[in-house]
């Protein structure tokens, strides 16, 4: 059972993951660099895919939880992942309800679309400090869940050849 429980954490932080650095590295830029998209546009559609990561990567950081506590009782020491997990599950949390809020508070004060106000327009200067808030949050939330799954994925028993040693894939010479 050992076994299952680490792959369901590994996987569980790697599709996570997987969602942050595609929607970052792929959707992200596509959208905001598409000729004849607005900004407006591309931001909603964004603001959207951002909202559905930050919501799958909640449900999954409770499979992840509850796949180490159920592994922690055979290796305590897995318990101490909790805590990296949880703050992942928190800051996700904190960017789609509280600072999402706030980004679409502003954006219903100004009225209009954004590239029409003025960078210098304090309402667009508040607007984009909660935007560097949000980005900051994914950022510290990706090195985190980049360093525990490092750490999950690095940790020396329960996946090996059964013996605490690493599992190592040999061809067979026959």
């Amino acid at each position: 059972m050992l076994r299952l429980w680490k792959a369901l954490e590994i996987l569980g932080l790697s599709l996570w993951l997987g969602g942050m650095f595609g929607f970052g590295a792929i959707t992200a830029p596509v959208l905001f660099s598409t000729p004849g998209l607005s900004q407006t546009l591309a931001g909603t559609v964004a603001g959207k895919a951002i909202s559905r990561v930050d919501l799958l990567g909640i449900g999954l950081g409770v499979v992840i939880l509850v796949a180490l506590v159920m592994a922690g009782r055979q290796r305590p020491a897995r318990l101490w992942r909790l805590a990296p997990v949880l703050v992942m599950i928190g800051l996700a949390a904190a960017n789609l309800t509280y600072v999402r809020g706030r980004m679409a508070a502003i954006r219903d004060q100004i009225g209009r679309p954004l590239e029409e106000v003025a960078v210098t327009d304090p309402l667009r200067a508040e607007y984009d400090r909660w935007h560097r808030i949000s980005a900051n949050l994914w950022l510290a939330n990706a090195a985190v869940g980049t360093a525990t799954l490092l750490w999950a994925s690095l940790e020396n028993g329960g996946t090996g050849g059964g013996r605490g040693e690493p599992l190592v894939l040999r061809p067979r010479i026959r």
